[in-house]
């Protein structure tokens, strides 16, 4: 079967459009379909091996649109989500286990076509560490598809279509220029703050899309979590696709797999991990604790890991029972405007209301009202500001 018919039944059998995916496809079975020749049986068994990778890519696709979905909806709702940096609590099995999945993983990724293809064609090799994080940040395989690690890029200057930036490199020995134009714009960052291919953007930042640009971003593969700006079709867009491909492969997180195939080197070995999504205001937070465990850790670190995460993040210090009671009876006995206390509690009364209210148990009694305000303070900023900063 000729590619352009490859192309002309895939596209009409399960509806995707993606060229890269179809090139790839028709190139690992190609072998497979010259054996066919013209036998409809065959080559109908062929697609059937096909149908399971298409499968996984479907549902690959979904993910990433669930994804998109969820950070839109993170930026309009101002949600932080991060990392908790408390690492694991070591233990001898665990980190054998896990070294040795990512041992496993790293020799059968790196004998992917994807990955050995993509350094072939792009990189030439492997890089290190630095080369890679200079790859990750670089304009050139931002904007085109080759792996040039050296350029010059000049300041922003402007013309009738409006700003740009000149990147010159060479490839191939020739001299090239390229004029880049910006892909999004940061509105917090001053006067619309522009972001060129090869610049990075934090999570927190709020992001808009310049009509016309194409863009995509890929997450940095960086514990900072910023992620690099790159358009379509270029180097690091196809590294991002690729990256994505190993999720659903070897079950890499997306910033994992792009490292590995630019640098070879094994995935950080994992067995549990914390994320700390929260919501704050003026008045309150809130804030969700997740933990990834792998089922075969045992309950004893899992019990202990959140106890570290616990005592690291939440901020209740001197929350007791009488602490909480103390401020659900001062809130209870204040006016309130707007969630906030309309005006300075009466400490001296509400002390001895409380205490009226507990004429025979010492263990609640205040003899000073400051310790009943002190009380009070620590049992609004554990209740309602959980999380310590």
């Amino acid at each position: 079967m000729s590619k352009r018919d490859f192309e002309r039944k895939f596209r009409g059998r399960y509806k995707i459009k993606d060229p890269d995916y179809v090139k790839d496809l028709y190139e690992e079975y190609e072998t497979d379909f010259d054996n066919a020749g013209k036998n409809e049986e065959r080559i109908e068994e062929v697609f059937d091996l096909i149908d399971a990778r298409v499968s996984d890519y479907k549902r690959g696709r979904a993910r990433e649109r669930a994804e998109r979905e969820r950070d839109q909806k993170k930026r309009n709702e101002h949600v932080d989500e991060e990392q908790v940096p408390i690492p694991p609590p070591w233990g001898a099995y665990e980190m054998a286990r896990a070294k040795a999945v990512s041992e496993y993983v790293a020799k059968v990724a790196s004998a992917d076509k994807l990955t050995t293809k993509y350094r072939e064609r792009v990189l030439g090799r492997t890089l290190t560490a630095q080369e890679a994080e200079r790859f990750l940040s670089s304009p050139v395989a931002a904007s085109v598809r080759t792996g040039i690690l050296e350029y010059e890029i000049k300041e922003q200057a402007e013309d009738d279509d409006g700003p740009y930036r000149v990147l010159r490199y060479g490839y191939a020995g020739c001299d090239l220029e390229l004029r880049l134009r910006p892909v999004l714009r940061i509105p917090d960052r001053g006067d619309s703050f522009m972001v060129y291919p090869g610049d990075t953007i934090s999570p927190e930042e709020r992001w808009q899309a310049i009509p016309d640009q194409n863009a995509n971003v890929l997450l940095l593969p960086m514990r900072s979590g910023d992620s690099v700006v790159a358009k379509s079709n270029s180097a690091l867009d196809l590294l991002a696709k690729q990256a994505e491909r190993f999720f659903r492969r070897y079950l890499l997180e997306p910033e994992d797999a792009a490292w590995l195939i630019l640098t070879g080197e094994n995935p950080q070995p994992k067995y549990m991990s914390a994320k700390s999504s929260s919501v704050s205001s003026d008045y309150l937070s809130r804030a969700v604790l997740t933990l990834t465990v792998e089922p075969w850790v045992s309950p004893e670190k899992v019990t202990s890991y959140y106890r570290d995460i616990r005592q690291s993040i939440l901020q209740d210090a001197g929350s007791k029972d009488r602490t909480v009671e103390v401020f659900r009876f001062v809130v209870a006995h204040t006016e309130v405007e707007e969630s906030t206390l309309k005006k300075t509690p009466q400490w001296s009364h509400l002390c001895n209301l409380w205490n009226a209210e507990h004429p025979d148990d010492p263990g609640k009694r205040f003899s000073d009202y400051r310790d009943f305000r002190r009380s009070y303070i620590r049992g609004r900023d554990a209740i309602a500001f959980p999380i310590s900063e």
